[in-house]
C-alpha cells in the first residue's frame, strides 16, 4: 500500500462489523482486519474513481432534476453519481424478451431522446403495460 492515509469513516466500519454478526466475527483482531480491508478498498477507490460516461452522466442529471430543483449544482448531481456508482445491474427479466422490439435501443438513446423522457423510465412502463396487459388476460 502507498504512504497515502486514508480514513474508514466510523459508519462503514461498523456496517462491516455489524453484517458479520450473525457470524460471531467479532473480536478486536477481526475488526482490524475490517478497518485495514475498508482502507484498502477506499484506498483503491480514491486512485481509481469511476468516472461516469456520458450516458450514465445524462441518467443521472435527468434521475435527480424529476426528483430535485432543476437548478442543481454539480456538486449535487457528483453526489447522485457516488450513490448510484454501487448499484447492482437489474435482474434479467423474462418479459423483456416478449418486448424487446418496443424498448429504446440503447445504443442510441441520449441522441434520440434528448430532455424528454429518460429510456430506463420509457422502457419500466413498457415493460408495466406488458405485464397490466397479461394480468387481464388471466382475469
Amino acid at each position: 500500500m502507498k504512504n497515502k492515509r486514508i480514513q474508514v469513516p466510523g459508519g462503514m466500519l461498523a456496517a462491516a462489523v455489524q453484517a458479520a454478526l450473525p457470524m460471531a466475527i467479532t473480536n478486536k483482531e477481526s475488526v482490524e482486519t475490517f478497518r485495514i480491508g475498508l482502507e484498502a478498498a477506499l484506498l483503491w477507490q480514491s486512485e481509481n474513481p469511476p468516472v461516469p460516461v456520458a450516458t450514465q452522466w445524462n441518467e443521472t442529471v435527468r434521475d435527480w432534476c424529476m426528483h430535485h430543483e432543476k437548478n442543481s449544482t454539480s456538486c449535487e448531481l457528483a453526489v447522485e453519481w457516488v450513490r448510484h456508482m454501487y448499484d447492482a445491474p437489474p435482474e434479467p427479466d423474462p418479459a423483456l424478451e416478449a418486448v424487446k422490439d418496443l424498448l429504446v435501443d440503447q445504443r442510441h438513446g441520449d441522441e434520440l431522446w434528448g430532455d424528454s423522457v429518460p429510456p430506463k423510465y420509457h422502457d419500466a412502463h413498457v415493460l408495466e403495460a406488458f405485464r397490466r396487459g397479461c394480468a387481464n388476460r388471466l382475469t
